[in-house]
């Protein structure tokens, strides 16, 4: 996760016009191809529905429930009202339950232990 959170730091990194397509040769990314590298560049290899990446969707979804979303991390990427900084809270929330998940807090719930399944998974 801190990895996508470096990719996507900047307004110049940020491409805002996502297709699902993640070119090795890019010079911006989507937040969908910023997990993509993120993973690829952690693990060796690109599976797009690793648990981290299910967390960020999971978010999006919060987010935007309202919001008539056909493939959610491409549309909220390409949302016109989606900023930066809303791209770099939604990172810093997922690594926010990502940490919770691994490092419970003596008052968290259940609701964590699907994450940690899955991150010890990989």
């Amino acid at each position: 996760m801190r990895e996508a959170v470096a990719i996507l730091s900047t307004e110049a990194a940020w491409n805002r016009a996502d297709n699902r397509k993640c070119p090795a040769n890019a010079t911006t990314w989507s937040i969908y191809c910023a997990l993509e590298k993120a993973t690829f560049d952690v693990t060796g290899g690109i599976h797009h529905r690793r648990p981290v990446a299910e967390v960020v969707r999971e978010i999006v979804e919060e987010r935007t429930a309202a919001r008539n979303y056909h493939h959610h991390l491409m549309d909220y990427n390409n949302d016109p009202a989606t900023h930066l900084d809303d791209v770099q809270s939604l990172f810093q929330e997922a690594l926010n339950r990502i940490e919770e998940a691994i490092n419970p807090s003596s008052d968290s719930d259940a609701a964590a232990e699907p994450i940690v399944a899955a991150l010890r998974a990989r």
